[in-house]
Parts: C-alpha cells; structure tokens; sequence
C-alpha cells in the first residue's frame, strides 16, 4: 500500500479497502483450512492440537509454525480496526509482522503440506514470493530513491 505501485490503475479508496478485504478472505481461508483438518479421518487433528502450537504428533514443528502463522495474520488484521487507537507507527510495524506470517505459512506449507510435492503447489510458492519479494524491493527502492512511475 505504501509504495503506492497500483495507484496510476486503482483508487487508493479502493486499494485500501481491497488490502483489507484480502486479510479477512485470508482469515476465511485459514479457518476453512482448520475446519477440514478437523473433519479429516485419516490423520484427524483436535482442537487444541489447532491452537497450541508444537504440541501435535504429525510434523510438530511445522505445524507449530502454521500455527503461529495464524495468530500473526489475525494479529495484523486486527490493526486495521484498532488503528485509530494504537496510532499510525505502532499500525506499520505491525504491519511489519506480516512478512514473518507469510514466510511462517510458506514453509508450514512446504514442510507439513501433503500437497507440496506437487509441482501445481511449488508454482504457487513460487509465484506469490516472488509477487513479495518484487513488490518488497520496489517499496524499498521507493523508499531510497523517492518516487518513481512505472512505465506501462
């Protein structure tokens, strides 16, 4: 948002409430994710095996990791209701958390996924780190060298 790179196509209105809009649908995912896991058979998860992390049998660590991935999406998305409160500097660094819930939820995916072998599930990976990893660096470059139009 702060790198502004889609406000020569999109209202910041609308870019505003479209980045906020993706942490709730990426909320919505994660608990669907959970609601499978607990109505799956095969390798069923309890509850609690959910919400505290490390303490599962399959693949603890990872899964502890996907777990705290959780609780820092839901800590980021929070500030976007709490922002009036806790004031524009403590909003972005939180924020800043954000890249470590991602990085979390990548390799929780990679390393306690069933699907990671996949070669449809590795693009993914690829494909959204390196959206994050482009649109990290031109934030950082904006920020070093000011402002710069991309020519499209």
């Amino acid at each position: 948002m702060s790198s502004k790179v889609f406000d020569p196509w999109l209202n910041r209105v609308f870019s505003y409430d479209f980045h906020q809009f993706l942490s709730l649908l990426s909320i919505g995912f994660i608990i669907l994710h959970v609601g499978v896991l607990l109505a799956d058979r095969y390798l069923p998860f309890s509850l609690t095996q959910i919400l505290v992390p490390f303490i599962d049998s399959y693949r603890p660590i990872w899964v502890g990791i996907g777990i705290i991935a959780f609780y820092l999406v839901l800590l980021v998305s929070v500030t976007f209701y709490v922002r009036g409160r806790i004031g524009h500097r403590a909003f972005k660094t939180i924020h800043y958390v954000s890249y470590l819930a991602y990085g979390s939820a990548v390799v929780h995916g990679l390393f306690a996924g069933t699907d990671s072998p996949l070669l449809a599930t590795r693009s993914m990976y690829a494909v959204t780190a390196l959206v994050v990893v482009f649109l990290t660096v031109y934030h950082i470059l904006m920020k070093v060298f000011g402002s710069v139009k991309l020519a499209v």
